[in-house]
């Protein structure tokens, strides 16, 4: 039976800016998050082998909040 990680790039748009991360999910609830620009993060999910399986988008507070988009990733466990 084939097991999976799982990781997230969250982007942040709102009036100060863009925000990325991108957050690792382990299975012993531990995570790392990562911080950067939305390509390099992106670059760096390719390099690892990461596959986008999902990705969504919401605004946050109504009219003149942030827009949310997030992706969604998964590779297999080694």
């Amino acid at each position: 039976m084939d097991k999976w990680e799982y990781a997230n790039i969250r982007v942040s748009v709102d009036l100060t800016g863009v925000q990325t991360e991108a957050s690792f999910y382990h299975s012993d609830k531990k995570h790392e998050v990562k911080e950067g620009e939305f390509g390099k993060l992106l670059a760096l999910m390719g390099d690892e082998g990461w596959e986008m399986v999902a990705s969504n988008a919401r605004t946050e507070g109504g009219p003149g909040k942030g827009q949310i988009i997030n992706y969604m990733f998964k590779r297999k466990k080694a």
